[in-house]
């Protein structure tokens, strides 16, 4: 038992009093004992800077602090920084620059800054840099933030930014919403620390606790369970194992094929075998250290080619051959004969993590009615309840999924994990039970992006143009499915790039094996294949003599084009894309030389093209509800996750500019399978698209209904009424106005319902693929974007700085340009950490990288200077012409600065992350001095 004391100390100007145990923290007395959650905890053990206060006049991680060290201390959270209804300049700052996305890390980072400036009034950009560098955020990319700070210190006007961001094409904006930059809605919430995430919900009464007992094994046979020990422990309830489950215990994304506890056997280190239920943490985990678990080992297989070898154990019943898929068009051979030159060669990825700041955590209670509620970060409320109900074998009317904020997701949400644990204990035991994975857990269980070997063999002929192009393409699943398939097929659609050949033979696997399972990750499966062709593609160009710039010019799309599985190209701005990013690198200008010869610079280029949505024919559809109200306001509904990409904002934008309504009439409604439609899964960059769709869709009908209420109230023909910030007006030749909520009161009189729905279906532009040929529309509609990365390589070392980040993105139409600059951003700096750092080094099967003092993503002290341009060119099927930008900035980061890191030492990286280490031993291996 750990001895409790009692200290005093100073809380945001208040004087407290608490009894905490001698093993507590700061983090702990704030959270539990104060109920102050607007301090996060992130990783536990001071890495990730969630956890950030001013203690005693110094920014603080409280996770480290113990109670020794408060005895009369002075300490300032979140909650002190705004007082009454007025914010502090940097939260206004923050929520002006859009210097938040998912908000997990804004409260920790917001008291880096105001200790920063409360000691620095003007810094500068490196001082900030230096001030936020223990400060993580897997969103933002860090730009915004620092901009935030430069205009909270006077010191950056409103309308400037630190990096070059322009807008090309498009046109002039007749709109009132949508197009412009409003800030995002629940940014209040995120800056005052007021959003309340999963595990800074309330406890329940009567609540218990609930920790996982995993494998201890890669592969083995379950020979026995023994919970003697486990139920000797003081605290704890009940252990569940898979006998106890009353329904399927089965679950998964396309092949259900993920245990929900594991029965007769394990097949990786993240299957859970029982799960431990106590009135504390600290007995839950004690119990499952305590729990007995037999096994009979059984050869694991962690090398995906040798997964196929028909000697090695089967890991399921189908064996290891997850999925193939095959794209044929024309002649591979023949289209090598014409080649003048050819390359080829092998690449390989790595597994990394999202790394999203908010671990797993999920709340299971019953409400008033005695329904099952589940509160947990997720990507699509309707796949957990759907999963939750077959475990449980009860109606889906007696279970209901809530979407409370969430911390990032970037794909890790796709897949179930401490949801379906919390509903079956709560259903077994009928009682709330909530758990949360530490920083550790949720790196060793939860599934990863896809390892990847593709050997590419591509030709040319002298003029440059690409003549052939074979690639052969094995990912590994690890343990189970996922969405194993999709993201074959999707990595086999676009590895042959944005470019017209002929002659394309992809031949791809995706199999089993007994790491940790692999699944969605911005992305899905594009970030390896550009890697790949990209790095081959330079390589090729460099045979022939070709500028890579030049070589992609010739190469790319145009309208008309024929992509590899033989879809015609409408619209194709690949081109204008590496103009604009030439243009701004000064491509043709030399390369400035570093003061000292161990320094050698770089630049590089890559571009890719993005199929938004399912494709492939598979069911993609949107479906929003939208309600008018007596006061002259409207709520959409949608289930659509808001994770930090910004779509609640981007909704909100499309319902106001179409019902003529003001963006603060609009609220949103989202994520609770009990009252928001089934608007598929928050993924594929399909939501703005999508749903977006479905909700204009949704107000032109309402829109009309108000015209025609409107124009009869007003006296004048339809034609001539205009809607506008909450009024109706008449034609010119009246003055005549009135609140739009007068308008809507009279709907009944009209017969108008003040609630209409709405279906997009974005199936019905793309079709099956060929099953032989993989021939077919694979996509609609389609990114395209171009990247150029300038990089300083210290041949000494190895270590690689990038200096600059050149990123254009064709969006079709940006509804927020300040949002889609930030998800460009924020996709860069996951593409940095792709390149360069991020490895969860899995070895034997067991993730040996858990935190984020091993596992390194960018810092802001690590931040290139970005120049962004959006490339604008309404796509006519697309909500206001937009089309989506989430996954596509990360694919281009990484080749972009491996070919930078080519040009600087003369080494090609073909593995990634391309470390220190990678980049001297092939420094000593090559033929030439550098």
């Amino acid at each position: 038992m750990k001895e409790k004391k009692r200290i005093g100390f100073i809380v945001n100007g208040k004087k407290v009093n608490v009894e905490v145990s001698s093993g507590a923290t700061l983090l702990d007395i704030l959270r539990k004992n104060l109920r102050l959650t607007g301090t996060k905890c992130g990783c536990g053990i001071g890495t990730c800077g969630s956890c950030m206060v001013i203690l005693d006049g110094r920014a603080t991680r409280s996770c480290l602090i113990r109670p020794d060290r408060l005895e009369s201390a002075r300490v300032e959270t979140i909650e002190s920084l705004s007082v009454g209804n007025k914010f502090h300049p940097l939260q206004k700052a923050f929520i002006d620059r859009q210097g938040t996305q998912c908000g997990f890390c804004a409260p920790g980072m917001l008291m880096s800054a105001k200790a920063l400036l409360d000691k620095n009034p003007k810094p500068s950009i490196e001082d900030i840099k230096k001030g936020l560098r223990r400060n993580l955020c897997r969103c933002t990319g860090y730009q915004q933030s620092i901009e935030a700070v430069l205009e909270a210190s006077g010191q950056l006007p409103s309308e400037d930014r630190i990096g070059g961001f322009d807008i090309v094409g498009g046109g002039v904006d007749e709109t009132e919403w949508v197009g412009k930059s409003v800030p995002r809605k629940g940014a209040e919430e995120l800056v005052t620390g007021k959003a309340k995430f999963t595990d800074d919900l309330p406890d329940p009464d009567d609540i218990l606790y609930l920790a996982a007992k995993r494998s201890d094994r890669a592969h083995a046979k379950i020979v026995s369970i023994d919970s003697t020990e486990t139920m000797k422990i003081s605290g704890v309830v009940r252990v569940i194992t898979a006998r106890d489950i009353p329904g399927e215990n089965c679950y998964g994304k396309i092949v259900r094929d993920i245990p929900v506890l594991a029965d007769e056997k394990v097949l990786s280190y993240s299957d859970a075998i029982a799960l431990v239920v106590a009135e504390n943490y600290e007995a839950a985990e004690k119990g499952c250290k305590a729990l007995k678990v037999g096994y009979a080992d059984i050869e694991p297989i962690f090398d995906p080619a040798r997964s196929l070898d028909p000697d090695v154990p089967q890991l399921h019943p189908k064996g290891n051959l997850l999925h193939e898929f095959d794209i044929i068009k024309g002649d591979i051979d023949k289209g090598f004969e014409k080649c003048d030159e050819i390359v080829e060669h092998d690449f390989s990825t790595i597994s990394v993590d999202h790394a999203q700041l908010e671990p797993e955590a999920a709340l299971a209670y019953f409400d008033d009615s005695g329904k099952l509620c589940i509160k947990a970060p997720t990507q699509h409320v309707y796949f957990d309840r759907l999963n939750i109900i077959r475990a449980l074998g009860v109606p889906k009317d007696d279970v209901r999924v809530i979407q409370p904020p969430v911390g990032g997701a970037f794909g890790k949400r796709e897949d179930v994990y401490a949801q379906i644990h919390t509903a079956l204990a709560a259903f077994l035991l009928n009682r709330p039970v909530r758990t949360v994975y530490s920083r550790e857990e949720t790196f060793r269980v939860t599934q990863k992006r896809h390892p990847v070997k593709i050997k590419i063999k591509i030709g040319a002929d002298k003029s440059g143009k690409i003549k052939a192009f074979y690639a052969d393409v094995l990912a590994d699943t690890g343990a189970y499915s996922s969405w194993g398939p999709n993201i074959l097929r999707k990595i086999c659609v676009h590895v042959s790039g944005p470019y017209e050949i002929p002659n394309v033979r992809v031949e791809g696997k995706s199999v089993y094996t007994n790491n940790i399972f692999s699944g969605a990750m911005r992305g899905f499966g594009t970030p390896q294949a550009v890697f790949a062709s990209e790095s081959a593609l330079d390589m090729l160009a460099e045979k022939l003599g070709i500028d890579p710039v030049k070589f992609r010019m010739i190469n790319s799309f145009k309208p008309g084009s024929k992509t590899a599985t033989g879809q015609v190209v409408e619209i194709a701005p690949g081109k204008k894309t590496i103009e604009l990013v030439t243009d701004k690198a000064g491509w043709k200008k030399p390369k400035s030389i570093p003061p000292v010869s161990n320094l050698k610079r770089g630049r590089g280029i890559a571009s890719l093209w993005y199929g938004i949505g399912f494709g492939a024919g598979i069911p993609d559809q949107g479906d929003a509800i939208v309600e008018l109200s007596a006061d002259g306001k409207a709520k959409v509904f949608v289930s659509t996750v808001d994770y930090g990409q910004g779509s609640n904002t981007i909704f909100a934008q499309i319902a106001a500019e179409t019902l003529g309504l003001r963006m603060g009439d609009i609220s949103m409604v989202t994520g609770d399978s009990d009252i928001t439609p089934n608007c598929g899964s928050t993924v594929a960059t399909r939501q703005t698209y999508i749903t977006g769709n479905a909700i204009k869709m949704t107000c032109d009908i309402l829109r009309m209904d108000i015209l025609e209420v409107a124009s009869e109230k007003l006296g004048c023909d339809i034609d001539d009424v205009t809607i506008k910030n909450g009024e109706a007006s008449g034609n010119s030749d009246s003055k005549k106005t009135i609140p739009l909520f007068e308008v809507f009161a009279s709907f009944a009189e009209f017969g108008k319902p003040l609630r209409r729905e709405a279906i997009f279906k974005g199936e019905k532009f793309t079709q099956h693929l060929d099953p032989k040929t993989g021939q077919g529309n694979a996509y609609h509609p389609i990114a395209y974007g171009t990247q150029a990365a300038e990089v300083t390589v210290d041949t000494e070392t190895g270590k690689v700085k990038v200096d600059r980040i050149i990123a254009c993105h064709y969006i079709g139409k940006a509804l927020n340009p300040e949002s889609v600059r930030g998800q460009i951003l924020g996709g860069i700096s996951m593409g940095w950490g792709y390149a360069l750092t991020e490895d969860v080094r899995m070895v034997d099967g067991k993730v040996t990288a858990d935190n984020f003092g091993q596992y390194k993503i960018m810092k802001s002290s690590d931040m290139p200077r970005y120049d962004v341009i959006l490339l604008e060119d309404p796509e006519p099927t697309g909500p206001y012409g937009a089309i989506g930008i989430g996954e596509p900035p990360t694919v281009a980061t990484a080749p972009a600065i491996l070919n930078a890191i080519y040009d600087a030492v003369g080494v090609r990286i073909t593995s990634l992350p391309a470390t220190p280490e990678k980049i001297l031993a092939a420094l000593k291996n090559k033929s030439v001095s550098v």
